[in-house]
């Protein structure tokens, strides 16, 4: 039986390549100075070029622009500070979010 998960190709390394299911993506932010974009999943982190506008067009619902350089998969936030805007995946992993993004975030929680 096929598999109908949505995913993205990315590079690990130099060489590697994977398929990262969506609902693996914690977030995705651009990296300054590059055509390249950092894809932070459940297996760790990986890059693919696109530009984050081409990224965020492919993707609906539960990924939200949180700041002009990031997507965040909302569906995986365990917590949010709203004071400091930071949402939380994990202890260790978490992604910051914009002022103006506070209202809809409040709003999808």
């Amino acid at each position: 039986m096929p598999e109908n998960r949505e995913y993205l190709f990315a590079k690990k390394g130099n060489t590697e390549f994977l398929k990262i299911y969506l609902e693996d993506i914690y977030y995705i932010e651009t990296i300054k100075g590059t055509h390249y974009c950092k894809i932070q999943y459940k297996g760790g982190g990986a890059k693919i070029k696109s530009s984050i506008k081409d990224i965020n067009e492919k993707l609906g619902n539960p990924f939200w622009k949180v700041k002009s350089s990031t997507i965040a998969n909302l569906s995986l936030v365990t917590s949010v500070s709203y004071e400091y805007r930071i949402l939380y995946f994990s202890e260790e992993i978490f992604c910051t979010f914009a002022t103006s993004s506070v209202k809809s975030i409040k709003g999808f929680f």
